[in-house]
């Protein structure tokens, strides 16, 4: 199930140009908040189907609760933020490159804050995709910034989230409240401004912010379910999904520049991901006719 809630985030996530583009028009800054706020309001329906409300409501008591989750919230908040940048301002690719980075990040956090052990199949992988990273870094033409920053926001994010004390549903919950308020502050502020897009445009503007809630969250709860059971190495692994989808968008549907001497460094990348998926399928097939 783990691998299942893994697949299922990051293949999301691989997708997510493609809604984005709708909203070009869009400032980041409202796009985020929107997100936020239309977040809550499902993350929130949900608890109450679940009964879950009250049993919410004193954990947000707990001072250490709400330390920890205001960390996640921060770093998760900036990485929405400078993806959405990326995209409506086509850095499709610079984004993609940034999550190809982050596997490496969970593996190297994996080991240090989690005592993770590494197969050799593991070892291999990881030189090949950093030997990659290193490469592209080298040849990109400009600082990648977009790349680090993301990379390093939700390598640090899945790092909270993997020792959370709330489960999914409850801990994104939590991360919106307490991003909700500057988010309606910052849209009380546009519509003051006269700066507002939301029910200022067209329905399927309105339609698709709000819309942007449920987009938001199921993903997040899919990826915080598959990180508290999968070591941050195997995460990082399936993680390759997302870039590799948004690889081919930026390529192929947005023609986004992509000079040919990028095209190795990415191909060691998928040869990182396919020798981690060969020797755990066969690992796998092992331990079922063990049983």
């Amino acid at each position: 199930m783990g691998i299942f809630y893994g697949l299922m985030a990051y293949g999301m996530w691989g997708f997510f140009p493609l809604y984005w583009y709708y909203l070009l028009h869009v400032s980041s800054g409202e796009i985020l908040c929107h997100r936020v706020v239309w977040s809550l309001f499902f993350l929130s329906a949900l608890l109450l189907v679940q009964k879950r409300l009250l049993q919410f409501g004193r954990a947000i008591l707990s001072w250490k609760i709400v330390l920890i989750f205001t960390t996640s919230a921060l770093l998760i908040g900036a990485n929405w933020l400078i993806y959405i940048w990326a995209v409506v301002n086509h850095y499709v690719l610079d984004a993609s490159f940034g999550y190809f980075m982050s596997p490496l990040l969970y593996t190297i956090f994996g080991v240090l804050f989690f005592k993770e052990r590494l197969a050799l199949n593991q070892k291999i992988s990881f030189v090949l995709a950093l030997t990659s990273v290193i490469y592209l870094s080298l040849i990109y033409g400009h600082f990648p910034w977009i790349s680090l920053v993301l990379a390093v926001t939700f390598a640090l994010y899945g790092v909270i989230r993997k020792g959370a004390p709330l489960d999914a549903i409850q801990g994104l919950t939590m991360e919106t409240l307490l991003l909700f308020f500057p988010a309606i502050i910052f849209l009380g502020y546009q519509l003051k401004q006269a700066q507002m897009i939301f029910l200022h445009t067209n329905l399927q503007t309105d339609i698709f912010l709000l819309a942007s809630g449920v987009v938001t969250a199921i993903p997040l709860i899919a990826f915080a379910q598959a990180v508290r059971v999968l070591p941050l190495s195997t995460m990082g692994i399936l993680q390759y999904l997302s870039p590799t989808l948004q690889f081919f968008l930026g390529l192929f549907l947005y023609d986004e520049p992509f000079p040919a001497n990028r095209f190795f460094g990415f191909l060691l990348i998928w040869a990182s991901a396919g020798i981690y998926f060969i020797r755990w399928k066969n690992t796998d097939r092992a331990a079922e006719a063990k049983y």
